[in-house]
C-alpha cells in the first residue's frame, strides 16, 4: 500500500465541491463524528471509503470458476468546510451509520444525500470552500461477491489476480 498514493482535493468552487462529493460515492459515514463550528464557520466530517486509485488496489479471487471475489483497501477521508453560514441534519433513520450518494445544489444551499434517509443542508457564505483529504489507510478491506466479471476492460488495470 505504501506505493499508492492518498488523495487531496482543494475546494475552491463549486465544480471541485462537486468533484470531492463524487469521490464520497458510497462512502461511509458517521454522523456522531461530525463537527460544525458556527463560530468558525467550519464543517468537519469524516467518511471511510474504498480505495479504487492504486494500481493493483482490487483484488480479484474467482470461486467455483463463475463467482469472483473483489476486495479492496478501505481509506478515511476528512472532509472539511469553511464559510458554512447555517447547518441542518435531517435525520429520519436515527441511526449513526450512513452511506453518502450525492449533493444537489437547491436555490442557496447544497443537500448532502445518504442512502439512509439522512439530508445534511448546507449553505456557505459564497463558494464552498474547504478540503477532502484522505489520511490513513484502514486496517479492513471492503469487498463484494458478483456473478462473472465485474470491472470494464478499461479497469483491468486496477486489479491483481490471486491464484
Amino acid at each position: 500500500m505504501s506505493e499508492w498514493g492518498l488523495t487531496t482535493v482543494e475546494i475552491t468552487d463549486e465544480l471541485s465541491f462537486y468533484e470531492a462529493c463524487d469521490i464520497l460515492h458510497d462512502a461511509r459515514f458517521d454522523l456522531a463524528r461530525t463537527v460544525y463550528l458556527p463560530e468558525e464557520k467550519r464543517w468537519t466530517a469524516i467518511f471511510s471509503r474504498e480505495y479504487f486509485e492504486g494500481k493493483g488496489a482490487v483484488e480479484e479471487d474467482r470461486k467455483f470458476l463463475i463467482f469472483r471475489h473483489y476486495t479492496f483497501p478501505l481509506v478515511e477521508s476528512v472532509l472539511t468546510l469553511h464559510s458554512v453560514c447555517d447547518l441542518k441534519v435531517k435525520d429520519r433513520a436515527g441511526i449513526n451509520e450512513f452511506t453518502f450518494n450525492e449533493v444537489a445544489k437547491i436555490k442557496d444551499h447544497y443537500d448532502l444525500l445518504f442512502c439512509e434517509n439522512l439530508r445534511i443542508r448546507l449553505r456557505f457564505d459564497d463558494e464552498p470552500r474547504g478540503e477532502l483529504k484522505d489520511t490513513r489507510f484502514l486496517e479492513r478491506q471492503g469487498g463484494f461477491w458478483t456473478l462473472g466479471k465485474y470491472f470494464r476492460p478499461e479497469s483491468e488495470a486496477l486489479l491483481q489476480r490471486t491464484p
